[in-house]
Order: structure tokens, then sequence, then C-alpha cells
């Protein structure tokens, strides 16, 4: 599991949501709707341990 205070870690977890949310267009459209939704990609698509005070938000 990556760390999230390795800014290579974060890094890699970004680059992983973002190639997944280019494959697939109803991914990004649910990381848009929901921000629970977006985390939950950080953590099982990024594989990334996200703290409970971090925030995960996309915009369009």
């Amino acid at each position: 599991m990556r760390k999230w205070n390795n800014p290579d870690d974060k890094k890699a977890a970004c680059t992983a949501v973002l190639k997944k949310i280019m494959s697939d267009k109803s991914f990004g459209a649910k990381c848009l709707e929901s921000d629970d939704f977006a985390r939950k990609a950080f953590q099982t698509i990024g594989e990334i341990e996200v703290p409970e005070d971090a925030k995960v938000v996309f915009l369009p």
C-alpha cells in the first residue's frame, strides 16, 4: 500500500486513478458525482492510504 505522505506514492496513485478515468468514462462520472467514491477510488485503484482528514475532490 502506498503512503499518502510520500510524494512519489501520491503521484503514482493519481496517475493510476487518472488512467482508469481515461479508460472508463462512467468511472470518471462517478468520481465527479461523489467525493466518497473518489476517495475509495484512490484507496482501491490508486492503492494509497488516504488519511481521514484529507478530502478527495474531482472537478469537471
